[in-house]
């Protein structure tokens, strides 16, 4: 699931409707909690962060963030910690879910999200919808073997594909089946951040969006007052990092 976090009082509703065509559900509660939605496709959630802090008492950045699926939460924490992170904030189930967040071992922040009412996000492969998740780690080796014990990812090795050659790996495979013919779709991927250039060296969570013309794209974000990294080509398409008006990172990812 995506969910920015932004600060203010939904200073950037009208940004992202102009940009994406994205709906905000009328807000709810202290957070102001709304979801998401794009020509009727749930896309993620809006979490006001004015005065919130993070674990250590900083003004929470405005950001979007990956929600990592888990059907047992306490186990999912108790697995955390085994692993060598302290997940923040107990499990405190509620109707629409329950949630904690942990550091991996490259520092990148995850939230885990077991459902309630709330089970996620749909992808239609649309305009404005989440197209890939990926998480660059300057502990990559640490990171990969994190993932795999706490949340069970399959990992493929896909070094070469994208990122001029960065280590790579993917939860699930591209073709669908893993090579001892287990069904494991390709959800997100895992990059090794410390061989990138030296603005890329830091560990986070991205999420791509799809859009029809990246270069269209990244015009209309820069016009509405976002900052644009430089643009990249894989096999899967070409990308571009934007920085939203708040400071909230994301890619857009098309043609």
């Amino acid at each position: 699931m995506a969910r920015p976090r932004l600060t203010g009082p939904r200073p950037l509703a009208g940004y992202y409707h102009r940009l994406f065509g994205w709906e905000f559900a009328a807000p709810a509660g202290p957070d102001e909690f709304s979801t998401i939605t794009s020509a009727g496709h749930t896309v993620g959630g809006f979490v006001g962060t004015r005065g919130m802090t993070d674990p250590a008492g900083q003004p929470w950045p405005s950001s979007f963030g990956v929600y990592l699926r888990s059907d047992d939460l306490t186990r999912t924490a108790e697995r955390a910690r085994a692993a060598g992170t302290q997940p923040h904030e107990a499990p405190s189930p509620v109707k629409t879910g329950a949630l904690i967040f942990v550091d991996d071992p490259g520092g990148a922040t995850v939230n885990v999200w077991q459902p309630g009412t709330i089970t996620g996000f749909d992808l239609p492969h649309a305009p404005g919808t989440p197209a890939w998740f990926e998480c660059r780690s300057t502990a990559f080796d640490a990171a990969a073997e994190f993932y795999r014990d706490v949340f069970d990812w399959a990992l493929v090795d896909r070094t070469g594909t994208v990122h001029d050659g960065t280590r790579y790996v993917t939860n699930g495979s591209p073709t669908g089946t893993l090579d001892d013919g287990t069904p494991c779709p390709v959800v997100c991927g895992l990059a090794d951040a410390a061989t990138m250039p030296d603005p890329e060296q830091s560990s986070r969570w991205l999420i791509y969006f799809h859009t029809p013309e990246v270069a269209a794209g990244c015009e209309a974000a820069e016009r509405l007052g976002a900052t644009i990294g430089s643009t990249g080509r894989t096999p899967f398409g070409v990308f571009a990092p934007v920085t939203d008006p708040c400071g909230a990172e994301f890619v857009l990812n098309g043609q």
